[in-house]
């Protein structure tokens, strides 16, 4: 089984623009190597994970490599807004530990990234 770029989001004007990509776009979509692949292995129980009968034995295998580097990416951002959060919150005089309230504003963004990771699962 293969993959092929169907389309490119970009930034538009207060929308997103939808670009058929070119030859150059789908090698480097193709060429994408993650840093990491998760290796834990998935239950198995056929009651609920029915990929491991395909071959499909660990988390890691439910990604390709570009929506892997694509979740790598989007960590790495939340951790980096973390660390905004809480350095913000220290220059404004917050009095706090560096891990109470300001991880909570992050909260919400690991629960879009996990949201984004299932609605873009044929991407």
């Amino acid at each position: 089984m293969g993959a092929r770029l169907m389309a490119i989001v970009a930034e538009g004007n207060r929308r997103r623009v939808y670009l058929s990509p070119i030859e150059t776009h789908e090698a480097i979509a193709s060429h994408a190597q993650p840093e990491w692949k998760p290796e834990t292995s998935l239950p198995d129980d056929p009651r609920s994970f029915w990929t491991v009968d395909y071959g499909l034995t660990t988390y890691g295998d439910l990604f390709t490599p570009r929506q892997l580097v694509a979740l790598t990416t989007f960590s790495d951002l939340v951790q980096e807004a973390r660390e905004k959060v809480i350095e913000d919150a220290r220059k404004s005089g917050w009095d706090d530990d560096g891990q109470g309230h300001p991880i909570t504003r992050i909260f919400p963004l690991l629960i879009g990234i996990n949201v984004l990771s299932v609605f873009s699962e044929g991407t």
